[in-house]
């Protein structure tokens, strides 16, 4: 990711998930804004100690752990990258969005033929199944506990979150 996207730990709010509710299944402001800050915090897979200090040291997450992949070739060019959060009764997964100094980034967006077995567009498939193997084979926190990825294992509380932009 780059500093077009990125911020300094002094400009996250270290309070966000004070009033975190990951078990109501309604919308909530605090929710919303809890996780729109993860979200944030998913461009900064380059920097592991500020996503360390924020998540860990401030959110009070018992884990936090980045993943980035690239591929380029072809016929499909991207940069995948987020971030997997394990604590507070829950598992938060967010992928970063399009960094417009990351050409994979633009090449994934333009990418834009649908699949009709996932009406996603052709850019974010690939993009999403570059990190699959990841979740699946027990790299991650996720390995056993993401049913949105396909994995039997459920939890009682789980939260996919994605952004296009930085917040």
């Amino acid at each position: 990711m780059s500093t077009l996207v990125e911020l300094p730990p002094e400009k996250y709010n270290l309070n966000a998930f004070d009033n975190f509710k990951p078990k109501l299944s309604n919308f909530t402001i605090e929710n919303a804004r809890a996780l729109m800050w993860f979200s944030q915090l998913a461009y900064e897979t380059g920097r592991p100690e500020t996503i360390r200090s924020v998540a860990s040291a401030s959110w009070g997450f018992d884990s936090v752990s980045p993943f980035a992949r690239r591929q380029v070739g072809i016929p499909t060019n991207f940069e995948t990258c987020g971030i997997i959060g394990e604590g507070l009764n829950a598992v938060v997964l967010a992928f970063a969005g399009t960094d417009p100094a990351v050409w994979e980034n633009l090449a994934t967006d333009f990418d834009i033929e649908i699949n009709e077995g996932s009406n996603t567009h052709h850019g974010f498939q690939a993009a999403l199944e570059g990190v699959l193997p990841d979740f699946e084979s027990g790299h991650d926190t996720c390995a056993n506990e993401c049913p949105l990825l396909g994995v039997k294992r459920t939890l009682p509380s789980f939260h996919l979150t994605t952004s296009s932009l930085p917040v």
